[in-house]
This record gives structure tokens, C-alpha cells and sequence, in this order.
């Protein structure tokens, strides 16, 4: 308990450090325009609607009525479907190059660029195995519905969607506190560490999901700012920029719950 308590606390102190946020934050911006083009060529009016912090928060669907409903979207729906794939790439590869660098300087374990480097590949690779096990998890999903006939699958394939998230940040964590960078031995170890320790990381991601989902309820309840679009921009970038926070803060209790119980480990009685 102590251990968890610990996690907390320090990764809320550790999480502050905004300036490992910037890359991360203006990647994400700079993607989200890149994402959202349709809608600018849509009209001034649709920037009021609530789009980037859907786009950041990986929610498409929005955009479906936008493309059914307007000719000129239509035809470019496809070149925007196509440019999905190569910034999601981006997105993730951008994580990879920045969570050791973050989780360095979270845990005082090192400075930013020197460690974003170091665990670059490492996390490139545990990205392209959890990708592998992702697509292996949807298949079988949609080959229970097809063959069952029957949508209940879909529970069980989100479920296990949700714990791969959760141990690819716990791998990130064990990497950098243990120095491991083979992308196998730190999922196998993030894995056992998810078992063993499941109360506390549960606890955190509850408690990150929880605080995601009211910053999402709580952008939703701001009306739409008539005539002042540039204003509705600048609230939807200080929402993403949390949405960055909270993902860095997750990554920063992952490290910090790690650490924590490492080291009460090594100083506890024998």
C-alpha cells in the first residue's frame, strides 16, 4: 500500500515537468491539423465543433456524417483515409522517441535527450510486438462475432485491448528502471510485474481513465463560442495539451509504482 501511495504522489510531482510535454504536445498538434483538414475546408463554422480533442483521444466517427453530407468531403474522404495509417505510425513512433527521455527525468534517472535515444528502438520494437498482439486480439474478436454469431466477443477483445495498453506502459516503465531494452524481455517482465501487482495498477488506471473521461465530459459542457473561432482553438489545444498530461502522467506513476516497489524489495528484511 505504501508502495502505491507512493507511485501517487511522486508521479504527480514528477508529471509537472512540462517541458517534456513540448515534443509531445506539438507532434500531436501538428498531427491533429494534418487530421482535421477536411473539416477546415468545411467551413468556418465547423471549428466550433468540439473535433481535436476527439482526433487526440483516437475518435473518428464524428467525422462520418461530415463526409456523408458534403460532395466535396467525399471525394477527398479517401486520400484522409489513407493518411490515417502513416500518422498513426507518426503518433506512435513520436511516443516511443519520447516516454524513455520522459520517464528518465520523472524518475531523476537521466537526462531527457540522451535517454530518448537510448530507449528509442527498444520501445519502436515493443510498439511493433504490441501492434502484432493487437491485430491477433481483434481477429480473433471478429472471428468470434462471425462465427458465434453473436457481439458478446467484442467484451472480452476491448478488455484485452485496455490490459495491453496498460502493460505496454508498465514494459516502457521496467525499461528504463531496470535498463532492460529488448522489447521481449521487457513485455514478459510488465506482464508478470501486471499479475503480481494488479490492485495498484489497476488503481492507477482507474484513477487516469476516471480523470480522462471527466476532462472529455467537462469540454463538452463549454457551448460553442459564436464568432470566435480562434478562441474555441485555443481551449481545444489546452484540452489536448491535458489529454498529453494525463498520458504522461500514467506513464509517470508506471514508473513511479515500478521504482517503488523495486525498491522496497531490495531494502526489505531478508
Amino acid at each position: 500500500m505504501y508502495s502505491i501511495f507512493q507511485a501517487i504522489t511522486r508521479g504527480l510531482r514528477s508529471a509537472l515537468h512540462f517541458p517534456t510535454l513540448l515534443p509531445l504536445w506539438i507532434s500531436t498538434f501538428i498531427l491533429g491539423w494534418l487530421q482535421s483538414w477536411p473539416i477546415w475546408s468545411a467551413g468556418e463554422q465547423l471549428i466550433q465543433r468540439p473535433f481535436l480533442g476527439q482526433l487526440a483521444s483516437g475518435g473518428t466517427d464524428m467525422l462520418v456524417d461530415l463526409f456523408l453530407k458534403n460532395d466535396s468531403l467525399s471525394m477527398q474522404a479517401p486520400i484522409w483515409l489513407a493518411l490515417q495509417i502513416p500518422i498513426l505510425i507518426i503518433q506512435h513512433i513520436m511516443y516511443a522517441i519520447c516516454a524513455g527521455g520522459m520517464l528518465s527525468v520523472y524518475l531523476a534517472n537521466g537526462e531527457f535527450a540522451s535517454k530518448s535515444r537510448r530507449f528509442a528502438l527498444p520501445f519502436i520494437g515493443l510498439d511493433i510486438l504490441l501492434t502484432i498482439l493487437l491485430v491477433i486480439i481483434i481477429s480473433l474478436g471478429a472471428a468470434g462475432v462471425v462465427i458465434a454469431k453473436s457481439n458478446v466477443w467484442i467484451i472480452p477483445a476491448l478488455v484485452m485491448i485496455i490490459l495491453l495498453g496498460i502493460i505496454g506502459e508498465y514494459a516502457r516503465a521496467i525499461a528504463v528502471v531496470r535498463d532492460r531494452r529488448n522489447p521481449f524481455v521487457i513485455f514478459g517482465q510488465a506482464l508478470s510485474f501486471c499479475i503480481h501487482h494488479f490492485a495498484g495498477v489497476a488503481l492507477l488506471a482507474i484513477i487516469s481513465s476516471i480523470m480522462f473521461v471527466l476532462v472529455l465530459f467537462g469540454y463538452s459542457l463549454i457551448p460553442s463560442i459564436a464568432g470566435l473561432p480562434w478562441l474555441a482553438l485555443v481551449l481545444q489545444q489546452m484540452v489536448i495539451f491535458v489529454i498529453v498530461w494525463i498520458k504522461a502522467l500514467r506513464l509517470a506513476w508506471a514508473g513511479q509504482y515500478v521504482q517503488a516497489t523495486v525498491s522496497s524489495q531490495t531494502f526489505s528484511p531478508q
